[in-house]
């Protein structure tokens, strides 16, 4: 037999650390609770118990005492003999052995030296519709209805819940917003995150919320959302999870789940958490969207999951909430996925619409090019059938007066050979520079003049590559 320290240092570096990872004050405090008795139980410090356990741990197999599992089951016996129950005594070997892992020494507690399981007399309730529907309808007020309903679509742990303000549903409410949004902070691990509840539980909260409004309470955005009923003053004083533990056995004992007050309540708010883990598994939902809905710690892909889209959020919420609303099914849902269905086959259509018509428009814009094209070549024949048709007439004129012949003979040669000079004499030139020069030009640069059947070609330039030569050749061609 032994009696609890009461005079331990808790400003001690060891306890410090220890304490300092814990953010939970229920389980800071059970966990003091449990560290009391094992000071007690060992007569040692913090700081003194860790080091002969890292001394332990350096020593030779064949020499090592095992010495913090050996006082751990010590420990555990000592409990025992103290008429302390089987689950108190677990516990507050689990508690220690936090203590020691905080320091990484790590405790086996397994085949010969494992602790007995805790036989629990009432294990807690699966909670399914038909049992919800069951508790709803023997609650006394709207809140412990709106609080089930809660719990049972969202996950959502008890110390979150409690710590809810009427800022967190506000807006969700006053949007209609379906499945709605709250952004919350788990007390337990202090992270941020969001969480959805369904229309069940939508359609309750508007009723708790009217009925406050309704009986003059004056709500803000700093006041709870849920908070302790009958009283007169009407100061909004914020549930607590043990007083909400104590409305969750009384309405177990109304509904017969609960038969002894001194048994364990299999109906605790926990019991709610863990339906909903289980109903979403049951039906095939994947793990880590579990994981993600209940916020439980996912490793390397927790960053990934609080960067969610909350488009993508509620889609997965929306697809899932049937099998945790009260009718186990829900009409809007089957309306919502027929809907969406349309919406699909819509956009499937859109884009088969969308691919058509970008084919007309870019079919259309060929057709514009080859239209331009065709005018631009009709005009030039227009053009060149006028050309024709007045030289005719000129030459018409000039052949029948040997003296216009003679004054115009000349200009008429010119005029013909600078009309088609490039497509006609250009080779010739270009033969003629490569035959005299050595050099095979890519373009040249010249002038003709005719007299009788005699053409003259002065020449000026070439280009080779884009490069250009001056030089200054004559040459003269006969015209059969």
């Amino acid at each position: 037999m032994y009696e609890k320290q009461e005079d331990l240092d808790w400003s001690e570096p060891s306890l410090t650390r220890w304490l300092s990872s814990i953010t939970r004050e229920s389980t800071k405090r059970s966990y003091k609770a449990a560290f009391r008795r094992y000071a007690a139980f060992t007569k040692q410090t913090a700081s003194q118990l860790i080091d002969e356990a890292i001394e332990d741990s350096k020593l030779d197999e064949r020499e090592k005492k095992d010495i913090v599992r050996t006082r751990l089951l010590a420990f555990y016996d000592a409990l025992q003999k103290n008429g302390l129950s089987s689950f108190y005594c677990n516990t507050s070997v689990q508690s220690i052995r936090s203590f020691y892992q905080t320091f990484n020494i790590a405790v086996s507690l397994k085949g010969r030296s494992k602790i007995p399981k805790v036989k629990a007399k009432n294990k807690r309730l699966m909670i399914t519709p038909e049992i919800l529907r069951k508790l709803i309808d023997n609650t006394k007020s709207l809140r412990d209805r709106a609080i089930l309903l809660i719990l049972f679509q969202s996950g959502m742990d008890i110390a979150t819940l409690c710590s809810l303000r009427f800022c967190d549903v506000n807006q969700g409410l006053s949007e209609d917003q379906s499945p709605m949004k709250i952004i919350v902070q788990r007390p337990k691990t202090g992270t941020d995150y969001y969480i959805f509840i369904g229309r069940d539980s939508i359609e309750a909260l508007k009723n708790y919320v009217n009925d406050l409004k309704a009986r003059d309470f004056q709500l803000n955005d700093k006041s709870p959302l849920f908070f302790v009923e009958g009283s007169q003053s009407k100061k909004s004083k914020p549930l607590t999870p043990n007083l909400l533990q104590n409305s969750f056995r009384d309405i177990a004992i109304r509904t017969g789940f609960l038969k002894d007050i001194k048994d364990r309540n299999s109906l605790s708010p926990h019991s709610f958490r863990e339906s909903f883990s289980s109903i979403l598994l049951n039906n095939n939902v994947p793990d880590s969207i579990v994981d993600f809905l209940l916020r439980h710690e996912i490793g390397t892909m927790g960053e990934a999951y609080k960067k969610t889209n909350f488009e993508d959020g509620k889609r997965m919420y929306a697809q899932i909430e049937p099998k945790i609303s009260l009718n186990g099914s829900s009409n809007n849902h089957g309306k919502i996925e027929a809907i969406e269905e349309t919406i699909i086959q819509i956009q499937k259509e859109n884009v088969i619409h969308q691919t058509a018509l970008e084919v007309i428009t870019n079919r259309t814009v060929e057709l514009e090019k080859d239209n331009k094209r065709l005018r631009e070549e009709l005009q030039q024949k227009t053009n060149k059938e006028e050309s024709i048709k007045i030289f005719d007439e000129i030459m018409k004129d000039y052949l029948s007066d040997p003296e216009k012949r003679k004054i115009f003979s000349s200009y008429f040669a010119e005029a013909s050979i600078n009309a088609d000079l490039h497509q006609e004499y250009e080779d010739e030139v270009k033969d003629f520079i490569f035959t005299h020069l050595n050099v095979k030009p890519d373009k040249v640069k010249y002038s003709a003049s005719m007299f009788g059947n005699e053409m003259t070609i002065n020449i000026s330039g070439y280009w080779i590559k884009g490069k250009y030569f001056q030089i200054h050749q004559r040459a003269k061609i006969l015209i059969p």
